[in-house]
């Protein structure tokens, strides 16, 4: 099978996923002749299962996403509704767990592949390095890794959001009696378990005791809220770290392509099945041809 990697990479920008895969296994039936065995049942099953399992890690990703979700309103609802929320906090600490289980079993299941991947294009005696299956593993494998990556860059920016309105919040807090602290200031406090020595100045008689014991609880809250996300976020960095590696190696090659791949399984299966008919239609007219000769 001769090759067509740079023809097809340079195409592929003005191609939809569907067009893509349906175009690398046109190309990949034109050469046929000198790979007879290229679309077999057991060669066409590999495929079909590797994208299979692309589908089961987009689900994944997908789960992973409404779980952000569930954050976010979280953080809304506690930033709006001041004082102490075991609730919003349980709820909070659920999803936020939840995520980094999948994010954990994601990144295994997502390096996995890329190692398969890799073991196609090292592999001195493999045909499939130049094959139809291998570039769509390679495309699917670098949508992926680059779509988990999103993910995770998304889930750390709405930690790191919510952590400076919850320095925001200590702030407010602290200034309704007289105590004005800067974020820099904040972010010490807590460094060096000192926060709660600036409540100290709710004791005036400026407040009455319940509003002192309301401030000193949110004040406590949002610094709960502000430990926690730090954890989260220093949990996932080396895991987000090995996603950056991997498409850093991956280079420009994700420039050309296709990001969405979302009916890939889909796709794949049409395009098969136009292959077979294509075959079909081309044993016909050599029977007709024959016929007539």
């Amino acid at each position: 099978m001769r090759d067509r990697l740079a023809e097809l990479q340079q195409k592929s920008k003005n191609l939809t996923l569907s067009e893509h895969h349906e175009r690398l296994l046109e190309e990949a039936y034109r050469d046929s002749a000198e790979e007879p065995l290229l679309f077999s049942t057991d060669h066409w099953n590999n495929v079909e299962t590797f994208l299979s399992r692309v589908n089961g890690i987009l689900n994944e990703l997908r789960e992973m996403e409404s779980l952000l979700g569930e954050i976010k309103i979280k953080h809304s609802q506690i930033l709006i509704e001041p004082g102490v929320h075991p609730k919003f906090t349980q709820d909070l600490n659920a999803a936020t767990e939840a995520f980094k289980v999948k994010s954990y079993s994601t990144q295994a299941a997502v390096r996995q592949m890329n190692e398969e991947v890799d073991k196609l294009k090292k592999d001195p005696n493999s045909d499939a390095v130049e094959g139809v299956d291998a570039r769509i593993k390679r495309d699917q494998v670098m949508a992926l890794t680059r779509k988990f990556q999103n993910v995770l860059l998304s889930f750390n920016d709405e930690q790191l959001t919510y952590k400076e309105k919850c320095k925001q919040k200590i702030s407010s807090y602290l200034a309704l009696s007289g105590q004005k602290i800067s974020n820099e200031d904040i972010d010490k406090a807590i460094e060096d378990g000192q926060l709660f020595d600036y409540t100290k100045g709710v004791c005036s008689l400026i407040l009455a005791q319940r509003d002192k014991k309301a401030l000193y609880d949110e004040v406590k809250s949002r610094h709960d809220d502000i430990l926690r996300l730090e954890a989260s976020i220093m949990e996932l960095h080396d895991l987000f770290q090995d996603m950056s590696l991997l498409l850093e190696s991956q280079g420009e090659m994700l420039n050309h392509i296709e990001r969405n791949v979302e009916s890939a399984a889909d796709c794949a299966t049409k395009a098969f099945t136009n292959v077979k008919q294509a075959r079909h239609l081309q044993k016909s007219k050599r029977k007709v041809s024959l016929t007539v000769d």
